[in-house]
């Protein structure tokens, strides 16, 4: 963390998410690298760019859930993670019906990796 205030920061989002922490989460003063299942849809987690080792996930039922969600309550998000079949009609129907600055399929770093790949919002 940069300075402990973003760590107290970065402390509050994971405090306030609700949801379930599956991987990592607070311990001895540490933050350890967290993967949050399912936190709650409007928590400054949800809200805010998280700039930590924070990974919240959300789990839905149906492919138009996820579409919706990322239409109407994201506002155009820097990336969209996919997880699934990549050459499937899912993958192809989540791209073409969201806008976002990146849409990554079975990857959470691959524009870390290459830094000529564009980063960053869309307009």
């Amino acid at each position: 963390m940069v300075s402990p205030f973003h760590y107290k920061r970065v402390c509050s989002l994971i405090e306030g998410a609700g949801g379930d922490i599956v991987i990592g989460g607070l311990s001895s003063g540490r933050l350890e690298m967290t993967a949050i299942l399912n936190p709650d849809k409007g928590s400054k987690l949800m809200k805010e760019e998280i700039f930590g080792p924070v990974f919240p996930i959300i789990d839905f039922e149906e492919i138009q859930e996820a579409i919706d969600y990322v239409r109407y309550e994201q506002e155009k998000p820097l990336v969209v993670y996919y997880f699934g079949d990549k050459s499937g009609p899912n993958a192809k129907q989540v791209e073409s019906e969201t806008s976002s600055g990146a849409f990554v399929v079975n990857e959470t770093i691959y524009q870390i990796l290459n830094a000529r790949l564009p980063f960053g919002g869309v307009g």
